[in-house]
């Protein structure tokens, strides 16, 4: 048992990938935690101001989180750490509103970072490695965080980073850009910078200058993991497979935690990576291919079972669909909704064919309520009542008030979906 809760650690984690790591809280643009928050007994110090900014923010009032994070940087003008903790929340809350101000933007980081070169340590958007593991001295290995913790010998070039790293977190990928060219114009051997460049511009669909920007990345840093991971999905949507599956191996190898599994589960990790590129681009052929090589190598994977279920049912082969899916099931605990939301909504697919209607609801509903953006967990939610044996008595009772992810934007899909929000 405790093997196959190994592997299964694993298969969740491996799904993480771009926009999102499996077991974290639901977060704010700004990266706040919200569950749990409780208002402040009083609002007399600078952290029950900054307190009542993200409840503020969580209510997605921006204007009265920006009041409060700039009471709080008022309040704070003696105790420099606890300023650049308001400054930077309210630097990332400027940029949520209707009319952003990036000149504010970039002096607020500016001020934040003068006052705190170490700055990132107090940012959790960049203790993840690709595939979803948290960074820690035990496990990994390389330059793992997707952004600087300490500021460069420019600030001005640390504050256009972090700037253009809030913008891409939003999608922004043409705002992203200018303000990662610009920190790369004070700073030129920025490998952050020119990582986040890489990925902005793969997302407007310049590949061929996205590549030459996370070589470049490389090149400055040949141990910088994110790089390789984009990297690694430029060239396999381009369908250079072998390179493409080289750095994605690197990624892994990177991950020392993984070495005890063997080469063959490596491997079978790289292909699975593949898989969900091809799935990103719409493409389920080679992404068909990409899991079946996986699973021959690694047939404990139940992520892996899920995926190739959904590629199967894409096709219309219902049947192969459906053993791929209890086999994914049979390695899953019981009665557990998968942390990741992609490995989630295909459990409620498998239970849609299964005809397993109030599973596939609950599922649904849990993966809306923590990502009501979802766009895929919005469209299922909606054709639900349109799949044959579906009981309309089921369909009729209360599922407005039901579905309260509706509301979301269409323009977050799933993991790789670029969707590009731009200005």
């Amino acid at each position: 048992m405790a093997g196959k809760r190994q592997l299964l650690i694993w298969g969740l984690t491996i799904s993480g990938l771009l926009m999102g790591m499996p077991g974290m809280a639901k977060m704010t643009a700004t990266g706040i935690d919200c569950e749990g928050l409780e208002p402040p007994p009083e609002l007399t110090t600078t952290g029950h101001y900054i307190q009542q900014g993200d409840l503020r923010l969580c209510a997605e009032d921006w204007d009265g989180a920006i009041a409060s994070y700039q009471t709080a940087v008022s309040l704070a003008e003696e105790d420099p750490s606890e300023q650049a903790i308001a400054l930077l929340r309210l630097a990332r809350t400027l940029a949520l509103g209707e009319e952003i101000d990036v000149g504010l933007m970039v002096a607020t980081y500016r001020q934040a970072i003068t006052l705190d070169p170490l700055y990132g340590y107090r940012l959790s958007d960049r203790d993840f490695s690709p595939l979803g593991e948290p960074i820690t001295d035990a496990g990994l290995i390389g330059e793992a965080h997707p952004a600087p913790r300490t500021a460069r010998e420019s600030i001005e070039a640390s504050a256009y980073f972090e700037t253009g790293w809030f913008f891409a977190r939003q999608k922004r990928w043409l705002r992203a850009i200018e303000m990662y060219h610009k920190a790369i114009e004070l700073s030129p051997n920025f490998a952050h910078a020119y990582n986040g460049l890489g990925e902005a511009l793969f997302w407007v669909q310049r590949y061929d200058e996205a590549q030459q920007a996370l070589e470049q990345a490389l090149g400055l840093n040949p141990d910088l993991v994110w790089a390789h991971y984009h990297l690694a999905h430029l060239l396999t949507w381009k369908y250079e497979r072998d390179a493409g599956f080289d750095h994605f191996r690197q990624v892994i190898d990177y991950h020392t935690g993984l070495d005890p599994l063997g080469e063959d589960v490596k491997n079978a990790l790289a292909y699975g990576l593949m898989g969900d590129v091809f799935m990103d681009q719409g493409n389920p052929p080679p992404a068909l291919e990409a899991y079946q090589k996986s699973l021959a190598l690694f047939p404990q994977n139940s992520r892996i079972h899920f995926r190739l279920g959904v590629v199967l049912w894409m096709g219309g082969n219902l049947e192969q669909a459906q053993m791929a899916f209890r086999e994914g099931m049979r390695l899953l605990p019981d009665e557990e909704i998968p942390r990741d939301d992609t490995m989630a909504l295909d459990l409620a697919q498998a239970f849609i064919l299964e005809e397993q209607w109030e599973k596939a609801e609950e599922i649904i509903k849990t993966v809306m309520a923590r990502s009501p953006d979802l766009f895929r967990a919005q469209d299922m939610w909606q054709s639900l009542p349109t799949y044959p044996g579906f009981p309309q008595q089921q369909e009729s009772r209360e599922r407005g008030s039901r579905g309260a992810g509706e509301q979301g934007s269409r323009g977050a899909g799933e993991q790789g979906e670029s969707g590009i929000i731009d200005n």
